[in-house]
């Protein structure tokens, strides 16, 4: 499944991410020191559900904000008629010119989820794709310029995105089992 989509956010998502990003309002992002496995590419991020190790495990909400972030993941889902049985993870990350090109090539969990990806502000640098791979981790199956708000949601695939040479890259990561 794949599916890309850059007209579905409410005014009033957009008025929230916009609050949010405007450095008026105190939202708090934390220094990652390595994106994926310890490879020293740091970033920021704000959690606001705990990643689960299993599917058995239950999600964790954290902080105040996790309604009003998969409110705006629903109005993504409503529209493509699908609907989440269990958020797996959920963060805001920040990503800026950290001295690496990209992040490696990863999946988000061992087990089978769905990933669904909103860039919540307009980067500078349009280089600083997203790109899903195959199950192999070596063919393309697509390249996503970031775009304010837009969402991209895909299954279970390998993949990375480039840092941002210049200005940062904000995107909200959400990844979920959908009900059937």
């Amino acid at each position: 499944m794949f599916i890309e989509d850059d007209n579905f956010i409410s005014d009033q998502g957009k008025y929230f991410l916009k609050l949010i990003l405007s450095g008026d309002y105190p939202f708090p992002f934390k220094y990652m020191p390595d994106s994926v496995s310890k490879d020293t590419n740091s970033f920021l991020s704000h959690s606001f559900i705990e990643r689960i190790p299993t599917v058995e495990h239950e999600p964790v909400s954290v902080g105040g904000f996790t309604k009003l972030f998969t409110d705006i993941a629903d109005e993504f889902l409503k529209k493509h008629n699908l609907e989440v049985k269990k958020y797996c993870r959920g963060s805001v990350n920040l990503t800026f010119n950290n001295g690496a090109d990209k992040c490696p090539t990863h999946y988000d969990h061992d087990y089978d989820h769905h990933q669904l990806i909103i860039y919540a502000n307009e980067p500078k640098d349009k280089d600083s794709k997203l790109v899903i791979l195959d199950d192999d981790k070596k063919t393309i199956l697509r390249k996503i310029e970031p775009t304010q708000y837009k969402g991209v949601l895909f299954d279970r695939k390998p993949h990375f995105h480039y840092y941002p040479k210049f200005g940062d890259r904000i995107a909200i990561i959400y990844t979920f089992i959908l009900k059937k």
